[in-house]
């Protein structure tokens, strides 16, 4: 299970290199190790500078008059340039966090039941060279693995369509203005220069000689932005979901901890509140990684999606369609992935509870009964990642943010037309 439990964090610790952020507090060479500590501040004055040229680009627009389309343009990769900034800079500033959790993750993760186990149970038809107690332990054992098994296929899943998305944007980004460029230049003989993104810099880049290169710059800013939001959020991902099936293979656990002698069901039960106990230490964690992040993510993603959505209905340009629909999709896909595994943290630590009160714990000793009361009080109230403990992370918050992007949208159509 450890193989299973590196590979499916070996994208997200791709995308974190690239982005100057370590998993694990882990030493490269003298050389490697000075610049791997200068990639994130490189990365962040690399973007900076096309960030500050959009910003002057959109003051340029509104003192030349453009129309709002026009100045439209510019928001959705300014404001997703600023959360994937925003995502990264927290992971940085926590990276010992990181660390600490991943660490915890690795060392409490399940292992499988052994190949010679299974064959014992298979092989052996005496049931008392076995012994019952031997056999639940296998039988819990397989539990546990399909749990493992299911959660780090839906992982998978997850992560495979999200980088789908995020490629799919940085592909379409980076290369629809060159090929609008080409393609207007086939068919009219005209070399008019387009970029990703709308900026004006110090110097004129629209020469023949800065376009190369300026480009590329822009290229690589996507890449930036691209690596901070796939990072960060495939990590969230996979934290939600490896908390979430600790939680489930802990109800199971509860579940049978209330049987046996008095001195078992003591020893049992108390590592499972051990366990209860180091889950919650890892929400509270998380909740210190994205909490301030959260936030500014609900607020960029209302208003991502209004103006994705407004763009999409004003504009004509095919190109620009593509870019923003594939931005539009992203944006939906990003902020639904958030709610949803923030409401799946909440549900299965609440079910801890029902797990204890559906084990038979009034057959247990007195000793027992006072400390299953006491798990099932606090576990009845929900582990849960907030925004800045201003709005819980739940499907009902995606709920909201879509209701809250479609009034903004309806006041800017209205105001448009």
């Amino acid at each position: 299970m450890a193989l299973t439990f590196q590979s499916t964090l070996k994208r997200t610790k791709i995308a974190l290199l690239l982005s100057g952020i370590k998993l694990e507090d882990v030493k490269f060479g003298r050389i490697l190790e000075f610049l791997f500590k200068n990639l994130f501040y490189f990365n962040f004055f690399w973007l900076g500078t096309d960030l500050v040229a959009e910003t002057f680009g959109f003051i340029e627009g509104v003192q030349m008059g453009k129309n709002v389309i026009e100045l439209a343009l510019t928001a959705p990769c300014f404001s997703i340039s600023l959360l994937g900034t925003a995502k990264s800079i927290f992971l940085f500033k926590h990276q010992n966090i990181v660390y600490k959790i991943i660490l915890k993750l690795k060392n409490i993760h399940p292992e499988s039941a052994t190949e010679n186990d299974k064959l014992i149970a298979i092989d052996n038809s005496d049931v008392k060279a076995i012994g019952t107690t031997a056999i639940d332990e296998i039988d819990n054992n397989n539990i546990e693995d399909k749990i493992v098994e299911n959660s780090m296929k839906i992982l998978n899943q997850i992560n495979a369509v999200f980088n789908l998305f995020c490629s799919s944007v940085v592909i379409a980004f980076c290369l629809l203005p060159a090929a609008t460029m080409a393609y207007t230049y086939y068919t009219t003989g005209d070399l008019v220069y387009e970029y990703p993104y709308l900026t004006k810099y110090f110097f004129n880049h629209y020469t023949l000689e800065r376009w190369p290169l300026v480009y590329l710059h822009q290229v690589y800013s996507t890449a930036i932005v691209a690596a901070n939001l796939l990072g960060a959020d495939s990590l969230f991902h996979a934290l939600c979901l490896y908390v979430e099936m600790h939680f489930q293979i802990l109800c199971k656990r509860f579940e049978k901890s209330t049987v046996g002698d008095e001195n078992t069901v003591h020893n049992t039960f108390m590592e499972c509140v051990e366990r209860h106990q180091e889950l919650i230490e890892l929400v509270n964690n998380m909740e210190i990684l994205y909490t301030k992040s959260t936030l500014f993510n609900i607020v960029m993603s209302s208003i991502l999606i209004c103006l994705n959505g407004f763009i999409l209905t004003v504009t004509s340009d095919v190109t620009i369609m593509i870019m923003f629909l594939t931005f539009l999709s992203m944006n939906l896909l990003q902020i639904f992935l958030l709610c949803y595994f923030g409401d799946l943290i909440m549900k299965s630590s609440v079910a801890v509870s029902s797990a204890i009160y559906n084990s038979p714990w009034y057959n247990t000793y007195s000793s027992s009964k006072k400390n299953v009361l006491f798990v099932i009080k606090r576990a009845q109230k929900p582990c849960k990642l907030t925004a800045c403990n201003y709005a819980d992370l739940n499907l009902s918050a995606f709920a909201t943010i879509l209701s809250r992007s479609w009034s903004y949208f309806a006041l800017l159509r209205s105001m448009y037309d």
